[in-house]
């Protein structure tokens, strides 16, 4: 498949606490096997320090999907660390951002997912309730499918904005979605328009007017794609955008 589009996954650091094997740079596999649904080809980034040499790597991308993972630092949005916050991985943090920026400046399609819908209300200046348990308490367990141990058991409704880019791509107004975060949206990043919450209202949605293809998610549909046809959906219409942004440039 020639014409498959190129989605760049950034990696996490990920370390064997035990000393049996050396660090390694990975990522879940149902990002990828999502993307593959999708119709793209998943790229894993290693967290690259030197920007000169990420951003090789990041002119070959036709798309860019930032993934789930561990809490980002809170001095990136002007906050001391809650308890209640992991320890950040600094290089993603900078990777990540990075390729945002960049991506968002040259209207590369992006698709968010989890913490990465928390990076990109950072890049656009918002902040984060830390830990949504004691900073926001609420009828919601925002970490209901991790305590069962099913990544996929969906766990509450989202609602989306009727209108919304999201809306169309999933086509519905209502999503059954998985849950597996502690933390969330506090104050809205700039240019950032919010489209899909959780019964308790917190924000689960955002997309970018005027933006080529720039949708987040707090749920994980990455685990849905295979039994949800919302979830394919939004993977399909990121793989597609990707693919129509690069032929509209060459």
């Amino acid at each position: 498949m020639a014409d498959a589009p190129l989605i760049g996954i950034p990696t996490l650091s990920d370390h064997d606490a035990r000393g049996r094997r050396p660090p390694r740079f990975s990522n879940n596999q149902a990002y990828a096997q999502a993307v593959l649904a999708g119709g793209g080809v998943p790229v894993l980034i290693p967290l690259i320090a030197d920007p000169d040499r990420l951003r090789v790597l990041y002119r070959h991308l036709d798309g860019l999907l930032l993934p789930g993972g561990v809490d980002i630092d809170p001095a990136l949005y002007g906050a001391p660390r809650d308890p209640a916050t992991e320890p950040p991985d600094s290089l993603r943090d900078e990777v990540e951002l990075c390729l945002l920026r960049w991506a968002l400046a040259d209207q590369v399609p992006v698709l968010a997912i989890c913490r990465g819908l928390q990076v990109l209300n950072v890049a656009c200046g918002g902040t984060l309730w830390q830990d949504l348990g004691t900073g926001r308490p609420g009828p919601i367990e925002h970490q209901a499918s991790a305590q069962a141990g099913d990544r996929a058991l969906p766990a509450h409704i989202v609602t989306v904005a009727p209108g919304s880019r999201l809306a169309a791509v999933l086509e519905t107004g209502e999503v059954a979605v998985n849950t597996l975060h502690h933390q969330g949206i506090a104050d809205l990043g700039a240019d950032l328009h919010p489209v899909a919450w959780a019964p308790d209202g917190l924000c689960e949605g955002l997309e970018v007017p005027g933006a080529a293809f720039v949708l987040a998610v707090q749920w994980h549909p990455e685990e849905l794609v295979t039994h949800q046809a919302a979830s394919l959906r939004l993977f399909t219409a990121f793989c597609r955008a990707a693919a129509d942004r690069t032929a509209a440039v060459r």
